[in-house]
């Protein structure tokens, strides 16, 4: 038994203590910082106060939360509007069929990793921006 529990911890182990140090940490240090007080420059003063919270009801934000779910509302619709008769379609379709309208679906998602790829190219090339400044530098090479 002491076996199993001590592979269950050295597999979960660095996950959890990643989801830990990098997710519930800062998401509790900002709730806790949403409690305090706002000084003039923009920091915290370290004195209780729950007035960030009452003015999330103000009529200016009340507006903006209300249009924000108006705009999810009809985003959501439309997406279930366009995507379930896609979906059924490229289910009923025939193979090679069924391989473009997947190829249709994926291509968009791609292009901004073709952009990203592109732009680090012209970045780290011979005569890109990270090479001439090493050559300035004296460090890369010429």
């Amino acid at each position: 038994m002491k076996r199993k529990s001590s592979s269950v911890l050295t597999t979960v182990g660095p996950a959890a203590l990643w989801l830990i140090l990098f997710i519930a940490l800062p998401i509790l240090f900002v709730f806790v910082i949403s409690f305090l007080t706002q000084n003039i420059h923009g920091g915290v003063i370290f004195k209780p106060s729950i007035d960030g919270y009452q003015s999330i009801f103000s009529s200016a934000n009340v507006s903006v939360f209300t249009k924000s779910i108006a705009i999810a509302v009809i985003t959501t619709i439309i997406c279930i509007l366009l995507g379930y008769p896609f979906a059924a379609i490229l289910a009923r379709a025939k193979k090679s069929l069924k391989n473009v309208l997947q190829m249709s679906i994926m291509l968009p998602f791609w292009i901004n990793s073709l952009i990203l790829i592109s732009g680090w190219e012209i970045i780290l090339r011979d005569n890109g921006i990270i090479n001439s400044l090493l050559q300035w530098l004296q460090i890369g090479r010429a």
